[in-house]
């Protein structure tokens, strides 16, 4: 049994780096010489951002990447069916019609690149697979019919306090997607609760991905069918500071990680591009995890975006990443994470606060940007706060380009720009969607507190009071259009600590360490 062992543990491993590429992501402090509010260099555009080769990989096209099966595809399936086992052809004919479909067996020669052998092992594996959790695949599918469109967390398999550990996932459907129709699947990983984690159960986080994919797999299927291409699944993550300390340095939260994600590898081709967006500016940790992800498993790389934080080209102009459309309802689900708060905080760890509507062309809004001390803390003059509006308008063909123009000059506040709140208004010239964006940059760990309200109408919105509310306006607090968005980061506080690129390093030298141990060891036991 010591060669099966020695193969688990490093399939283990190898399943652990995979599965690290949506969450080795976190925030390092702003590069020296970088915060000047007199310099214009200092703030990335949403314009220019870091859109080039090295902020997005996937540069497939929609029309290669979702294309249906070919004929010379076609007729591999029907040597890939003719290959199986008589018992595997009873089993797969009794299966759901998602699931015995050419089109989900084509996925299968896809993910091989059309090699016929490894697509056989692959469906071979994904039989296996469902007779083992049948019991589990049923209860999952009671929880949807078999005609589903829109995908709903809440039919997945799971307790209550469960289902409140990934709260922070959010769903959008075709309709606000991607630019060329796609789901998105988003994730706010700062909010992922690692000690929880560590907490549930093997088994019932087991349950929880299978029904997942289940429901996903199923509604794929549908959407491909109606639209006549291959649908895949979008994931956005915002990545905006996050620390993987804590998940580098607790071994039963990597094991149970990799088990959890591991189920994955049994629904191939369903992932059509993975878009990290608000990583740390300037990208130099990203750049060593790109490297990472490049060795252990390149063909997830080819298919990721990295965005840093106000690079809004590379997230949602490009034909195959988030649609104008999602912005107002990320924006949302943010708000509803943060609870409602009306101030917060902004710090050079936890740059961005963000603030999203959809306008209809005519139309116009206001919006009002306040800025106030944070308790015990000044902004200093080293740092300051640039508010930014920015108008999305919406691809000019299905699966084209959107494109963003900057709405007015950006506004400096902060202590050296001796001003703490900004205003402005603009009227859409087309249909699209108005964000107005806080970022605050420089080289030291100052932290401020901010208010955004956005209004439709003429007229000048007025001042945010004490309590974040738009004094003598009467607009409520809760409300969509008038509340705070907000990014909370104390510096230097609690367990999200900055993680720098010398300590990327550090980690990864240790995991080599331990690889190196962990094969002399099994080397001996053999």
């Amino acid at each position: 049994k010591t060669p099966r062992v020695r193969l688990r543990c490093l399939a283990a491993m190898r399943r652990v780096g995979a599965s690290l590429r949506g969450w080795c992501v976190c925030s390092s402090p702003a590069p020296a010489g970088v915060g000047d509010p007199d310099d214009s260099a200092a703030f990335p555009s949403a314009g220019s951002g870091a859109s080039g080769p090295s902020a997005c990989s996937s540069t497939e096209p929609s029309e290669r990447a979702y294309a249906w099966p070919s004929d010379e595809e076609l007729a591999q399936v029907v040597e890939l069916r003719a290959a199986l086992t008589p018992e595997e052809r009873l089993q797969l004919a009794a299966e759901p019609v998602d699931i015995k479909s050419d089109l989900f067996m084509s996925r299968f020669l896809r993910s091989s690149s059309g090699d016929l052998p490894k697509s056989l092992k692959a469906v071979q594996r994904h039989l296996a697979y469902r007779s083992k959790f049948a019991t589990i695949i049923a209860r999952s599918r009671a929880r949807f019919g078999c005609e589903a469109t829109d995908f709903d967390f809440s039919r997945s398999l799971g307790s209550p306090q469960l289902h409140g550990l990934f709260r922070s996932n959010f769903e959008l459907s075709t309709r606000a997607g991607t630019n060329d129709g796609m789901p998105v699947a988003f994730m706010v990983t700062r909010f992922f609760d690692v000690r929880k984690f560590t907490n549930s159960s093997q088994e019932e986080l087991t349950e929880w991905m299978i029904s997942v994919l289940e429901q996903r797999v199923v509604l794929l299927h549908n959407q491909s069918m109606k639209e006549h291409r291959m649908a895949k699944v979008v994931e956005a993550k915002d990545c905006m500071s996050t620390s993987i300390l804590q998940l580098i340095g607790s071994p039963r939260a990597l094991m149970m990680l990799s088990r959890t994600l591991g189920y994955t590898d049994f629904y191939p081709e369903i992932l059509g591009v993975m878009v990290l967006f608000n990583l740390d500016p300037g990208m130099k940790t990203m750049k060593l995890i790109r490297r990472a992800i490049g060795l252990i498993c390149p063909h997830v790389l080819r298919k990721c975006i990295f965005a840093e934080v106000g690079d809004w080209s590379s997230c949602v102009c490009l034909p195959r990443s988030l649609s104008p459309a999602a912005l107002p309802l990320y924006s949302a689900h943010i708000e509803t994470l943060q609870d409602g708060a009306l101030w917060e905080d902004v710090s050079s760890d936890r740059p961005l606060a963000h603030r999203a509507k959809a306008m209809v062309s005519g139309e116009s809004c206001r919006w009002r940007v306040s800025l106030r001390d944070t308790a015990g803390r000044r902004i200093v003059s080293e740092s300051a706060v640039r508010v930014s509006a920015w108008f999305f308008e919406e691809a000019a063909k299905f699966g084209g380009q959107a494109s963003v123009t900057c709405c007015r000059e950006p506004i400096v506040l902060g202590a050296k720009a001796d001003a703490t709140s900004g205003f402005g208004s603009f009227t859409a010239p087309r249909h699209g969607v108005l964000l107005v964006e806080v970022l605050m940059w420089g080289r030291s760990r100052s932290a401020a507190t901010v208010a955004i309200t956005l209004e439709v109408g003429d007229g000048e919105v007025p001042a945010h009071d004490a309590s974040g509310r738009a004094s003598g306006d009467g607009v409520s607090g809760g409300s969509p259009s008038a509340s705070a968005i907000v990014a909370r980061r104390r510096s230097g506080g609690g367990g999200k600590e900055s993680l720098s690129v010398a300590w990327v390093l550090v980690l990864l030298l240790s995991w080599l360490v331990f690889h190196v141990a962990a094969e002399r060891f099994l080397s001996v036991l053999g």
